[in-house]
């Protein structure tokens, strides 16, 4: 019988596949329940509108509209591939499908690293700290096309030897930037958590910063998915089938948990430190040793504290030794 190299024949490989579909699915209802939630948020009557209300709007329909695309190409991939078309040598049918699915995860996976750069710029309110990343985005279109060029070319899936290594050059990369995205967004947000915490409390961090906020502001999942499959691509283990499957869904999923944020007014936002920055910390003269401060001559200290991107601290002083 002939073969198709889009195709796994081991047992492996199409066991691989099988799992990857029904993860994939799920996935998918995962996508539609967030997406239409995140909607509902955004045209409900009586919300405060923001600015960037369109473009999270926009940007929410256009991945949901494309990974809709993706599942419709993954039923007929299959149906084409082990179906309709299992005998017939050529198989163009179903290697047309993967062709159009590869350039639709391929987009998806741009608009994704796209919105983690932009997030990060939000996070760390500097052009300056989303060089690097910016740089290796671009590096990501241009391999991103390479990738989808040299698989209709070939005619082979991303795990062959035709495609193979141009395969691992853009999933590096990507992989790549995404763990650099993440480690920075995540540090940023520790970095300012414990400022909060030290300086206005646990109750008052709490509002802001949480194990959930990590994990979906920096898209931790998306991040995971996309190492598991470079590391599954490189020890070449069957289960890459399906976690390529996993990780392509992530690359809506992830994106989509962050935008409901934003549409339930959770999300980090350039105003977010702002009661940081403008902070003022209270304390005691050292030369006090009875803590109450003396009214008669040496008087109390008050200290001005500024953070990260603050005004700096005004000085004056009042008599002989008080200072403000």
């Amino acid at each position: 019988m002939p073969t198709n190299k889009a195709f796994p024949t081991p047992f492996s490989g199409q066991l691989s596949l099988y799992v990857g579909i029904q993860l994939a699915n799920i996935l998918y209802g995962v996508e539609t329940y967030l997406y239409f939630k995140t909607m509902y948020i955004f045209l409900a009557s009586g919300r405060a509108r923001q600015k960037s209300d369109k473009f999270y709007a926009l940007f929410s329909t256009v991945m949901f509209s494309m990974i809709t695309i993706f599942v419709a190409l993954i039923w007929a991939i299959n149906q084409a591939g082990w179906l309709v078309d299992q005998n017939h040598p050529p198989r163009r049918v179903p290697f047309a499908y993967l062709d159009i699915s590869g350039s639709v995860s391929v987009i998806l996976q741009l608009l994704t690293d796209g919105l983690m750069v932009y997030r990060c710029r939000i996070v760390w309110d500097s052009l300056l700290a989303i060089t690097i990343p910016f740089i290796l985005w671009l590096a990501t279109l241009a391999l991103g096309i390479m990738y989808v060029w040299i698989r209709a070319v070939t005619l082979t899936n991303p795990f062959e030897k035709q495609s193979a290594k141009i395969s691992l050059a853009y999933y590096t990369i990507s992989v790549s930037l995404t763990a650099i995205l993440t480690c920075m967004i995540c540090g940023r947000l520790i970095y300012y958590g414990r400022l909060m915490k030290k300086h206005l409390g646990q109750e008052h961090a709490a509002l802001y910063f949480s194990t959930v906020m990590l994990i979906v502001e920096s898209m931790l999942p998306y991040s995971l998915a996309g190492i598991a499959l470079l590391g599954a691509f490189v020890a070449g283990s069957p289960a890459a089938l399906t976690i390529l499957l996993v990780f392509g869904f992530m690359m809506c999923v992830s994106p989509q948990m962050l935008i409901l944020r934003v549409a339930a007014g959770r999300a980090w936002r350039e105003e977010t430190i702002q009661p940081l920055q403008s902070m003022v910390m209270f304390a005691p003269d050292p030369r006090d040793t009875s803590g109450l401060g003396n009214s008669e001559g040496m008087g109390s200290a008050v200290h001005l504290e500024s953070l990260p991107g603050a005004s700096p601290s005004l000085t004056q002083e009042s008599g002989e030794d008080d200072k403000v």
